[in-house]
């Protein structure tokens, strides 16, 4: 979605005892391994309880001028916040359907910036082919995706401007305004973007 960006995969979980999770320490070493190859925008889908290493290292690499871009959590409605989307500065992101309505077992609350595509879309499979699959961690690549748009056309831009960038864009969902379950609405760009149909 972003054509001749360049890609980097830091790996941030573990496989214990067949089945793969991770910790906070995990995620800081992560995260300093991408701001040391100078990545301007890192997509984390995942989310956990609170932590406060993790929270300083959101923190240290939001003022370095990192972009964070984070699925709020699939728990479902009544669930609390998931980190690190509910840290402040990084950007939540929920999931929407094809007709713009909420995935159901999303999370809802404060953390929700913004929503994108993420239901029933076809993913790649490890191994080969593909699957159909939802969730909000699917939908967090796209506002990925839009931020190094916007960041390879202005590199100038701040966070915080690129975050008006995006707010200006997005079609309203929902409660007018900014609300828990879509946050500003679904991402957009007068370019065209991921999820846009008009």
């Amino acid at each position: 979605m972003v054509p001749g960006a360049e890609l980097w995969v830091a790996r941030a979980f573990r496989n214990r005892d067949g089945t793969r999770d991770t910790t906070a320490g995990h995620l800081v070493a992560a995260l300093d391994w991408l701001l040391g190859e100078s990545v301007q925008v890192t997509n984390l889908s995942l989310g956990g309880a609170p932590n406060r290493l993790l929270r300083y290292a959101v923190a240290q690499a939001r003022r370095q001028g990192m972009v964070l871009v984070a699925a709020v959590g699939n728990q479902g409605p009544d669930h609390p916040p998931q980190y690190p989307a509910a840290f402040e500065g990084v950007i939540g992101v929920t999931a929407i359907d094809a007709g713009g309505r909420v995935f159901a077992r999303a999370n809802r609350g404060p953390a929700v910036d913004f929503a994108a595509p993420g239901v029933d879309l076809w993913v790649a499979r490890a191994g080969g082919g593909g699957r159909y699959a939802s969730g909000t961690s699917w939908a967090t690549p796209f506002v990925t995706a839009l931020a190094a748009q916007e960041l390879a056309a202005r590199p100038a831009l701040p966070p915080a401007g690129l975050y008006r960038v995006l707010r200006a864009g997005a079609l309203d969902l929902g409660a007018p305004g900014r609300d828990p379950v879509f946050g500003w609405g679904r991402v957009r760009t007068d370019s065209g973007c991921p999820g846009r149909r008009d």
